[in-house]
């Protein structure tokens, strides 16, 4: 048996699995450009793949997860992120819940009327 010789089994399908969502989870917290990103999708992908190698039922089981978990991990992601601190460097802060629209501005530039 050579190095490179694997038999697809259901542990590794898991692992997988796990891994990819390990992974999507990571690149909320660190900015990694996308590669964390995109090692979680190689993951999906490979679990679906050797899912399919082991059965259909295997297969299908794996790729209806795969498809239900995108979804949730997305919607955790916009839900999370912002409440982070490195994107609370980068979102700039909403209006002020005081005075009106314009009013503040108005103020700014009364001091420059004249």
């Amino acid at each position: 048996m050579g190095i490179l010789a694997w038999e697809p089994s259901l542990t590794l399908v898991t692992i997988a699995f796990v891994l990819g969502i390990l992974l999507a989870v990571a690149e909320i917290f660190i900015p990694s450009h996308g590669l964390l990103t995109a090692m979680a999708v190689i993951c999906f992908v490979g679990a679906v793949v050797v899912a399919f190698m082991l059965g259909q039922n295997a297969g299908l089981v794996t790729l209806l997860a795969v498809v239900v978990m995108a979804p949730v991990l997305i919607y955790v992601a916009v839900r999370v992120w912002p409440h982070t601190p490195i994107a609370k460097k980068i979102i700039l802060a909403g209006p002020s819940a005081t005075g009106k629209a314009g009013e503040r501005g108005a103020r700014a530039a009364e001091g420059h009327v004249g």
